[in-house]
């Protein structure tokens, strides 16, 4: 569910000075009443979710069915904005995939460029940048944090503890955040479910470090497995 604390207490705050900050810890589905406000989504008919023990299942058939949420200029818009290239975004996600899985994906994009992580099968991650994808072979169907941060025209993936910087691809068709199953194209390619359990979405108005989004990660991460035991 969508969550701000003051930036004393740790690091979520809605604030003019940080931008927006949304932290989601799947409690809910992200079409539920109280985020109506926060995400766009899309789900087609034999597509669906579901949120158990706070985490969502998202499932879909390929060729058929999408199934996604974020922030979309036109699908279902919500009033807040994502930054512009020269601020940056900052885009957090702990989630795995059943086996046999393909094409699923976190898209972002700032009208200038674009970031994505695209889960092509249950032991490959795909990390766009200019020109192409890079491949990273990871056990998808294992929890992993991935995050992508998209600024000042470079981008840096970060699997885990793991870092991959690139030049990212132009992007000028809007601002978009699209989480889920075919980058929300009206025709879905993905198959089988992608699972997550927790959301931290940053856009930043000043230009920051990668180190100071990287402290900003561990704590938001500190602080959801604290929630989580308690």
């Amino acid at each position: 569910m969508f969550r701000a604390l003051c930036l004393s207490v740790v690091f979520l705050c809605v604030d003019t000075t940080f931008g927006e900050i949304i932290d989601y810890d799947c409690d809910v589905v992200p079409d539920h009443a109280t985020l109506q406000d926060v995400f766009s989504t899309q789900v087609s008919s034999g597509a669906s979710w579901t949120s158990n023990n706070s985490e969502l299942t998202m499932t879909t058939v390929s060729g058929e069915d999408v199934v996604w949420f974020g922030n979309h200029l036109t699908q279902d818009p919500v009033p807040w904005d994502l930054a512009n290239n020269s601020d940056g975004n900052t885009v957090s996600m702990r989630s795995k995939w059943t086996a046999s899985s393909t094409n699923w994906n976190l898209f972002l994009s700032d009208d200038a460029y674009f970031a994505q992580i695209y889960m092509s099968d249950d032991a490959t991650i795909k990390l766009a940048k200019d020109g192409g994808f890079d491949s990273i072979a990871v056990d998808a169907t294992t929890y992993h944090t991935y995050s992508v941060h998209l600024a000042g025209g470079s981008v840096t993936y970060t699997i885990d503890s793991t870092d991959y910087t690139f030049t990212p691809g132009t992007y000028t068709q809007g601002k978009h955040l699209i989480i889920g199953d075919s980058s929300g194209t009206p025709l879905g390619t993905g198959s089988g479910s992608m699972i997550i359990d927790y959301v931290n979405i940053q856009t930043v108005p000043e230009p920051s470090t990668i180190a100071m989004w990287s402290i900003f990660s561990v704590i938001g991460l500190a602080v959801w497995r604290r929630r989580k035991k308690a």
